[in-house]
């Protein structure tokens, strides 16, 4: 301004109020601490000169926070790598009142000097272009408005990647205790050398973690590990780099390997042939006697082809006997039965077995007829003859299979039937058919194929019920009862079937008693019905025979009848008199319809009378079914001096209403016109009297 600065003046605003004076300085003097200002707070400050004119103008504001460079930031970490690059994570620090604006890191080869690689705002940065199996050291700033901070300690990291997965994992030595797992090493091992591989395991084959470890250390086998007897384990081995280990991280882990703490089961204890013909051969065997530690799930067959050639499977199953057919007669085969368990097939046991000619089955076991007296039993020849003629045919019958015993026998092929006399009826017998040819009559060592057994309880059907009744019921049900059949077919009656047609005339029936309440006595009723229609019903008496052992000749034998849905009518009026019908032994009487005709047409009218002494009114006079419009009567045969009680009922298809209140009416007529009177002359009376005369 042309003379000499003598004073500054600093001046400072706080959140934008207004400015206030700090401090006055020399003019040599050009810096001022200022103290006492709230961290993270934003300030600005202007400055302005005076000389001996006067006070300048301020110049231009300058707007800082109130904070220091941020805090030392804590070690990197590594994040995940690769064969050639690494990335680097960091956690913010204390920014010690200003908002951490950026991130520096910084890299150092080995031992060498650090030089920074990124400048930004993420927490993590990935560092490529690295070279395999290298260490690299990594330091991190943080930078706000006051500066940038301390530099972190340096954290070493190696440039490699986590290694492959071990493969062919095996268990080389095994007992029902112990184990050795071997594995090959993986392809890759990352870039850094495999240090250690571990085994671990889980106990079941359950869904879940494999978390227990059972070994560590180095080379492609472990030592051995001991497990509980039949235990069922998954196992994994991971195989853990120098990378890993530098950075505590888990091992890749190998694909899962299942193992039984047990070894193989022992041959199939007493394996023989059982049965055989012309093309086929049957053998047994039973369970071995040591299963090696765990449960047997089943057996494998193998035969070869009877010419020296090799072994092939021909039956996998939980069976203990197998037949293979389609041999061929006169050769010997070689067979093989194997148990296996889930740890693998076992020690076989051996045998040879050749076709033989004994018959086959017969075929279509049936009932041809039987009744509490006798089963008549009848079959068809084996096909299978075993290539000599059959014979005739052993009949075996017991109560159980296990008491079966020869009970008769027929004497050609063209023999296929048997009458059986049981002790008692309704007993229950198993039946079985041998065919016999030469060989089974020669050698008690064989016998004919047993084909199915037949159960069969001596009774039969019971007859037909009778006398099936509508007893009773309303406009949706009817009361049905019916007579016991009289033939029960040799087994007391359980239950009675009871059918229903659609009601419209359909020849379909249906269970009338949805099978939950079938009845066991001569009575049921029929529900859920509709008023008006004309159903059809059908009864059939069930025995233990027909229940339990339905077969083929076993018919059910329903009785019939037709009644219709719905209540019967009311009563119609008592019968009345028509007035001037009278004579000496007869009159002549009417009433009207019924209120209710019970959902259905009255289809008639019957008129009762008692004997006239007061008794049932029971002697029917007049049936008018099928003339409802009939509503009189001429009653006759009448003894005069008697009277008598005279009573109506209506009738529709559902049945007869009750009786109307009686009519009492006396018989014979009113007496006859009397001649004239006649005064009779021969008594003398007064003058206030006279006497009269009449026949």
């Amino acid at each position: 301004g042309g003379a000499s600065v003598e004073l500054y003046e600093l001046t400072m605003s706080s959140n934008d109020e207004p400015y206030q004076w700090v401090a006055t300085n020399a003019v040599n003097d050009l810096e001022h601490v200022v103290e006492g200002c709230v961290s993270g707070q934003i300030v600005k400050f202007r400055v302005r000169a005076r000389n001996a004119v006067g006070w300048g103008s301020y110049g231009p504001e300058v707007a800082t926070v109130c904070a220091v460079a941020p805090a030392k930031m804590a070690l990197p970490t590594r994040s995940t790598s690769t064969r050639t690059a690494i990335t680097v994570v960091w956690a913010p620090p204390n920014d010690m009142g200003a908002v951490i604006e950026n991130y520096r890191l910084y890299q150092a080869v080995g031992a060498g000097a650090f030089y920074q690689i990124y400048e930004g705002t993420d927490l993590s940065f990935e560092s490529v272009g690295l070279a395999t199996g290298s260490t690299y050291r990594y330091q991190v700033t943080a930078i706000n408005e006051a500066g940038e901070s301390e530099r972190s300690d340096a954290a070493s990291m190696m440039c490699a990647a986590s290694p492959g997965k071990p493969t062919d994992i095996q268990n080389t030595h095994t007992s029902r205790t112990d184990t050795v797992v071997s594995w090959t090493p993986p392809a890759d091992d990352g870039g850094s050398e495999i240090v250690r591989y571990e085994v671990w395991y889980r106990d079941g084959l359950d869904p879940g973690p494999i978390d227990k470890l059972a070994w560590s250390g180095a080379g492609t086998q472990s030592d051995v590990i001991t497990f509980t007897t039949g235990a069922a384990l998954q196992i994994q081995v991971a195989s853990v780099n120098a990378v890993g280990e530098m950075n505590s991280l888990p091992g890749t882990r190998s694909d899962v390997a299942i193992y039984y703490a047990a070894v193989l089961p022992g041959p199939p204890a007493n394996t023989k042939m059982i049965a055989s013909t012309l093309i086929s051969a049957t053998f047994s065997w039973e369970a071995p006697s040591d299963n090696g530690g765990l449960p047997v799930l089943g057996y494998k067959v193998y035969m070869d082809d009877a010419l020296g050639g090799p072994l092939e499977l021909k039956y996998t199953g939980t069976a203990t006997s197998y037949q293979q057919v389609g041999l061929a007669t006169g050769y010997t085969y070689r067979v093989e039965v194997r148990a296996f368990t889930v740890k693998g097939e076992g020690t076989a046991a051996a045998l040879n077995v050749a076709p033989c000619n004994a018959p086959g089955a017969v075929g279509n076991l049936r009932v041809l007829q039987r009744s509490g007296a006798y089963i008549r039993l009848g079959w068809d020849p084996p096909v299978d003859t075993g290539a000599c003629p059959i014979l005739g045919y052993i009949v075996m019958a017991g109560t159980s299979v296990a008491t079966m015993a020869k009970v008769g026998s027929t004497p050609s092929v063209l023999d296929t039937a048997f009458t059986f006399v049981p002790a008692s009826p309704d007993l229950a017998f198993v039946f079985r058919i041998l065919a016999e040819n030469w060989k089974t009559r020669v050698s008690g060592d064989f016998q004919g194929s047993a084909g199915t057994d037949l159960y069969v309880i001596g009774a039969s059907t019971p007859h037909a019920p009778t006398n099936l009744q509508r007893s009773g019921g309303t406009a949706s049900s009817i009361t049905l009862t019916w007579d016991a059949p009289t033939n029960d077919g040799g087994s007391p009656v359980t239950k009675y079937f009871v059918q229903i047609n659609d009601g419209l005339g359909g020849t379909e029936f249906s269970d009338a008693t949805n099978g939950v309440d079938m009845p066991t006595t001569e009575t049921y009723t029929v529900t859920g019905l509709t008023l008006g229609y004309y159903y059809a019903f059908q009864v059939a008496a069930a025995n233990r025979a027909l229940e339990t052992n339905p077969l083929d000749d076993l018919k059910t034998n329903f009785t019939q009848a037709f009644f219709y849905a719905a209540s019967a009518p009311d009563a119609p009026t008592s019968p009345a008199v028509i007035a001037g019908s009278r004579t000496e032994t007869g009159v002549d009487v009417e009433w009207t319809p019924p209120a209710s005709s019970g959902g259905i047409p009255v289809l008639g009218y019957k008129l009762y009378r008692d004997n006239g002494a007061n008794d049932a009114i029971n002697v029917l006079l007049w049936n008018g079914v099928g003339q409802p419009h009939i509503t009189t009567f001429s009653v006759s045969g009448l003894t005069g001096g008697l009277i008598y009680r005279l009573a109506t009922t209506a009738i529709n298809g559902a049945g007869e209403s009750v009786q109307s209140a009686p009519t009492n009416i006396p018989g014979g007529t009113v007496p006859a016109k009397l001649d004239p009177l006649v005064r009779d002359t021969s008594v003398v009376r007064g003058t206030t009297s006279v006497v009269l005369q009449w026949s």
